[in-house]
């Protein structure tokens, strides 16, 4: 099979949901309903994992986005904001400079934090 190809469903079909459950804010439900629409069928359970497991290629995306930014720049505009995740306060962390920006979230707003971040 080609590359991308695990499962029942292609690359391209894999990208649309997590392109619209993350970056166009759509419930699961609605997920669902729009794949049906356009004659997909999906179980909740098979959306779900795709998801939330097997996330290791984003992960590693991010890290190289996030090193390349740090690298492309002799400064770096850092800034936080308060967050809450499954109801406990927490930071988002901005890291950016005029050719990248990353998004992280910790559990606490301090110095510590920061250089954490940076040191990745």
């Amino acid at each position: 099979m080609p590359p991308g190809y695990d499962g029942e469903f292609g690359p391209g079909i894999k990208a649309l949901v997590i392109s619209l459950y993350y970056g166009g804010n759509m419930t699961q439900g609605k997920l669902l309903e729009f794949l049906e629409n356009i004659g997909i069928s999906m179980s909740a359970g098979y959306l779900s994992n795709l998801l939330i497991k097997n996330l290791g290629d984003f992960e590693a995306e991010y890290n190289q986005v996030y090193t390349s930014g740090l690298e492309s720049s002799s400064w770096q505009h850092i800034d936080q904001t308060s967050a809450r995740v499954k109801g406990v306060n927490q930071t988002t962390n901005v890291i950016c400079n005029p050719w990248y920006t990353v998004y992280s979230t910790t559990a606490k707003k301090d110095r510590l934090s920061v250089i954490g971040g940076l040191a990745k």
